[in-house]
């Protein structure tokens, strides 16, 4: 799998879970992940070295971020999923996953 897959998963089953359990503490973990999905996938089209993405991954701090509008987050999380190509069945599932979840939402 991937690099900004393997991110891009985990910002997805930290969004599921956010939206089960109402916990908008995750938002900070959900919001790094996609993130470090970002910088992945663009070392993956740059053809840079693990330097640009350890700079990336080093750079982000979202220690004790919250947000209670969580939902922003998620729909922006699915836009990366969608730019990056979902390649992976597992990943796809939970995508679909979680769009549900979030229509159920709105």
């Amino acid at each position: 799998m991937r690099l900004a897959e393997q991110f891009i998963r985990d910002a997805l089953f930290l969004s599921l879970k956010m939206i089960n359990e109402n916990d908008f503490s995750l938002a900070g973990k959900v919001w790094e992940n996609t993130i470090k999905a970002i910088v992945a996938f663009a070392q993956e089209k740059s053809g840079k070295d693990v330097l640009a993405l350890a700079l990336g991954m080093a750079s982000i701090s979202t220690e004790g971020f919250q947000s209670k509008n969580y939902l922003s987050i998620i729909k922006e999380t699915l836009r990366v999923a969608d730019k990056i190509g979902i390649q992976d069945e597992e990943v796809r599932r939970l995508y679909r996953e979680v769009e549900d979840k979030l229509k159920g939402l709105q």
